[in-house]
């Protein structure tokens, strides 16, 4: 009987595996009833489970144990272990206590409850228990001294160690176990799409940078006034609130700019620090939902997936207006009541990160497939697991949305691509642990950053949310010579739009987005899939390139009509996209391919010769960055 459970057991785990993942701590469960016996069986969730937790505890990490309604009760039939009897038992990890949601731990990873077996079975929410486990104990996995011992030593049979490597191999979070292949197949269309659309989108939006009558201040970023104004979250719901009344259609307006534009993907604010979330949510009533008897998140994904667009989510994990986050517990993260004690008395952050999980939560499980989740932010005195979680967090999206992309700003470290808080403290580097990519804010890197995804993100005036008197918009060409020069240097470009309360777009976000798309209608190739320059910049323009083709983008048109390329290889075809029927002449020299133009630019702003090259470009040594 056991040899035949092994057997079927042993051909059917793989296919289980790939086809349903988040069944992990099942496939777990019968691993071990196959090849193990318990005289103490385990409770576990579906969310965390043994084999996170038995890892945890041979490393020596945190473990965060969670009673049923923040307090240590247990349902009819079963008796918990105390925290004191865990941290008896196994004295070298670390115990935490977390405040759990009824039906649920309010964790992910990492999190587990131990309990006595008894006759009546526990039938409460989404709870697995174990009731009898097969050939060896379940203090064998975890006592100190078997998981800190050699191999060699250990008194535990072969196949015991198969299950404990097991354990480890189906708990670690996916992105643990991804290939290179596997990561840049998920970020092909991410590193192709080069262009996208940042909206900022919230309550502060109908204040429009006005406080009392009076503006706020002419530049900076009103998204930030409840910030600015001091504002505790009563004051500033109840006048924000009022002016925030999204119009039907909104959503599509937005997208349809963005694909006019020539955008591939749009990530829009579901929840900005004021803490007011834009989708209908169950564990808020602080929400679209609540207020508006209306999910815009819905709405906006609806509308981008209507236009082919990818969809991002950008979620603030700083929360002006949840009673329990803790924002004494950072000097660099922004706050309203900054420096003053807290209204309400003792703040539990726990109870707060458990709240940002649950609506996270909802985010990624409600809304199909989520492309993009642009976290924001933290800071290098209150960052990753210790203010959010955030190993969970990314298992979380991870599980739920495998193709998702994330951000690296649930970290402030430098392997997280972080050298300081200043504008331009990026680091190239990122291990993809932290994150997918890096994220320059207002700021393009002189050189990009070889060997890391990055993406700037920049405003069309200087603020995010809405202004009505903030006028200091970028010109046509700057945004379009922005976009170009990020292209030729590697990364991405995400340009925000701030609409105004009813969600309608001001006339100069329109004719930005709009020129923007005239150019890429005519250019749009030497953009989309192309990857950095070989060579420096020169001091007329950028190069991008794709495969055996250059594209020059011409900022300033040579006098004489003569562009040197500095470039070995022979040209089977050159030619200016803007008129792809007439071949331009090329002749080769030491410096490089001489191209000789027409008299005059056919775009003032960058016109584009695209070069087939015979073979992958081979620069001149000196032109070389």
């Amino acid at each position: 009987m056991a040899a035949r459970r092994w057997i079927g057991l042993r051909f059917l785990r793989p296919c289980l595996i790939a086809a349903m993942p988040r069944l992990r701590p099942l496939l777990v469960l019968l691993w071990v009833a196959a090849t193990a016996r318990a005289a103490e069986p385990l409770e576990f969730q579906v969310r965390g489970g043994l084999p996170h937790v038995a890892a945890k505890i041979a490393l020596g990490q945190e473990v965060r144990v969670a009673f049923l309604g923040g307090s240590i009760t247990a349902a009819a039939g079963w008796r918990v272990f105390t925290l004191d009897h865990l941290r008896r038992t196994y004295p070298q990890a670390k115990f935490t206590e977390i405040f759990a949601a009824v039906s649920g731990t309010g964790s992910n990873y990492g999190a587990m409850r131990l309990q006595r077996f008894a006759p009546r079975p526990n039938r409460c929410g989404r709870r697995i228990a174990v009731a009898r486990l097969r050939r060896v104990r379940l203090r064998a996995f975890l006592r100190p001294e078997t998981m800190t011992m050699p191999p060699r030593s250990l008194p535990l049979p072969l196949l015991r160690w198969i299950a404990t490597l097991v354990f480890a191999a189906v708990a670690l979070p996916a992105f643990a176990q991804e290939t290179a292949a596997q990561r840049a197949a998920r970020l092909q269309w991410w590193r192709e799409a080069r262009f996208g659309m940042f909206v900022h989108w919230g309550l502060y939006s109908g204040l429009a940078g006005t406080w009392d009558g009076k503006a706020v201040a002419q530049k900076g970023g009103m998204e930030w006034i409840q910030q600015r104004v001091k504002a505790d979250t009563a004051t500033y719901a109840q006048r924000a609130l009022p002016l925030f009344q999204p119009s039907p259609g909104f959503a599509r307006a937005w997208a349809r700019l963005a694909k006019t534009a020539g955008c591939r993907y749009l990530v829009f604010t579901t929840k900005h620090h004021d803490g007011f979330a834009l989708h209908d949510s169950k564990v808020s009533d602080f929400d679209a939902g609540s207020k508006l008897n209306r999910d815009l998140v819905r709405e906006i994904v609806d509308a981008c997936r209507a236009e082919g667009l990818r969809v991002g989510f950008y979620h603030s994990v700083i929360d002006w207006h949840h009673n329990h986050y803790a924002y004494a517990r950072s000097k660099q993260l922004p706050h309203p009541l900054k420096g003053q004690p807290y209204p309400n008395g003792e703040r539990d952050h726990a109870k707060y990160v458990a709240y940002l999980h649950a609506e996270v939560r909802e985010l990624v499980s409600n809304y199909g497939p989520v492309d993009i989740l642009w976290w924001d932010y933290s800071a290098q005195d209150f960052q990753g697991d210790e203010a959010w979680r955030a190993t969970e967090l990314m298992s979380l999206v991870r599980t739920k949305q495998p193709a998702s992309i994330q951000n690296n700003r649930l970290y402030r470290t430098p392997e997280a691509g972080w050298k300081s808080m200043g504008t331009e403290g990026y680091a190239p580097q990122l291990d993809p642990r932290f994150g997918d990519f890096i994220t320059p804010e207002q700021h393009i890197p002189a050189t990009g950053m070889p060997g890391v995804d990055w993406e700037t993100c920049m405003t069309l005036n200087t603020t995010w949310g809405y202004s009505d008197h903030d006028h200091a918009w970028k010109s046509d060409e700057t945004l379009i010579r922005n976009l170009v020069d990020i292209a030729s240097k590697g990364g991405n470009y995400l340009l925000n739009v701030g609409p105004k309360g009813d969600g309608s777009l001001t006339p100069e976000t329109m004719k930005a987005f709009t020129a923007i798309g005239a150019w890429m209608k005519v250019n749009g190739e030497s953009i989309y899939g192309t990857t950095a320059s070989p060579v420096a910049a020169p001091d007329w323009g950028r190069y991008t390139r794709q495969g055996r083709t250059l594209y020059a983008h011409v900022f300033k048109w040579p006098a004489d009509g003569a562009l040197l390329v500095p470039f070995r290889n022979q040209v089977t075809s050159a030619k200016l996209l803007a008129a792809p029927g007439a071949a331009l002449k090329v002749t080769t020299s030491p410096e490089g391919l001489r191209l000789q133009l027409p008299a005059t630019a056919p775009d003032a702003t960058a016109s584009v010769v695209a070069l087939r090259l015979e073979g992958d470009p081979l620069p001149i040594e000196s032109a070389r960055p």
